[in-house]
Order: C-alpha cells, then sequence, then structure tokens
C-alpha cells in the first residue's frame, strides 16, 4: 500500500487457510523458559506474551492484569503461578537471554538479586501496585535461581540477539 494515509486500510494480520482437513498444525515452538523447578507444589505455567492486560496470576478468580510494562519486557515469556507466595525456585533458558523481576515497590532487595540491574521504567497491575524492574542476562548453560518472594511479583525472560556488525557501507556526501 504505497502513500498509506490516515483512516485507510491496512494489513494487520495474515491468515493461511486450507480446505484439506487432513493437515495438522506444526507443532508449537519449544519455550524459552525450560525445566522449571519450584521449592513447593504450586501450580505454573510459562506463559507467552508478557504485554499490558496480560494476567499476573494464574488462578482464574484472580482478575489482576499489568497496566504497565516496561518495553524492552514487551513479548516475554513469563512465569504465571497459583499462588502468590512461593518459596523460590529455579529454570534454565532455551537461548541467551535477559531475565527480568518485577519486586513491589517497597520491598527490601533480596540478596539473590546481586548482579541485576534495576531498570529505570517501573511495572503497574490493576490494584495500583507499582513494580521496580531488575533484569540480568544469562547463558544457555546457567541456572536461574530465585528464593523468596512477596505476595506480587513476576519473572519474565527475553532471549537476546545479535544483529550483527552495523554496516556503514554507504558512500558519505558532505555537502558545504
Amino acid at each position: 500500500f504505497p502513500n498509506v494515509k490516515a483512516s485507510q486500510a491496512i494489513i494487520s494480520a495474515i491468515a493461511i487457510a486450507t480446505k484439506d482437513k487432513n493437515i495438522k498444525p506444526a507443532e508449537e515452538s519449544l519455550k524459552n523458559i525450560q525445566n522449571v523447578s519450584l521449592d513447593s507444589d504450586l501450580e505454573y505455567k510459562v506463559a507467552s506474551w508478557l504485554d499490558i492486560n496480560s494476567k499476573q496470576f494464574l488462578d482464574l478468580k484472580s482478575g489482576i492484569v499489568l497496566t504497565q510494562v516496561p518495553s524492552e519486557v514487551v513479548g516475554a515469556e513469563y512465569l504465571q503461578f497459583s499462588d502468590r507466595k512461593i518459596s523460590g525456585g529455579s529454570f534454565n533458558v532455551l537461548k541467551d537471554s535477559n531475565v527480568y523481576v518485577f519486586l513491589l515497590n517497597g520491598e527490601e532487595v533480596p540478596v539473590w538479586l546481586e548482579g541485576y540491574t534495576k531498570l529505570e521504567e517501573t511495572a503497574k497491575n490493576t490494584l495500583g501496585f507499582t513494580f521496580n524492574v531488575y533484569k540480568k542476562q544469562f547463558k544457555v548453560s546457567e541456572i536461574v535461581t530465585f528464593k523468596a518472594l512477596g505476595s506480587h511479583f513476576v519473572i519474565a525472560a527475553v532471549p537476546t540477539y545479535d544483529m550483527g556488525e552495523k554496516d556503514d557501507s554507504r558512500p558519505i556526501v558532505q555537502i558545504g
């Protein structure tokens, strides 16, 4: 669509369909968050695509959703727990990734977050709680561990990508 202007149609998605009822869909890709182990028998789910309006917890009765998240976390996989308090756990990542921990504003920063960097951007949920967000890069071979967390938190992972070196091979013309 060359020359797209306001109020004109734009393609937002493309669907591929078939009339062949015997075709099976492709298998779901592996999740980046792997081998989750919790110190208790709580239910959890590796949820996809963290964004505003993402449910913070697994339980269906909880209508708590995130209303603000840092831009670099949008699209992350994250752990949803059935309970709001966990004693701890671990996981590893399928690809080199940045791991983010949302910690309720005002809570003391736990010792296990040593090595994490605090982001300037914060997160919020529908209860009006504000979260400080901490980030640390993990390699595939490293195990991400977390200890006791308060009643509201989020743990997310975003793969890191190397886009290669910047290509400055275009000619530069100076005028004047």
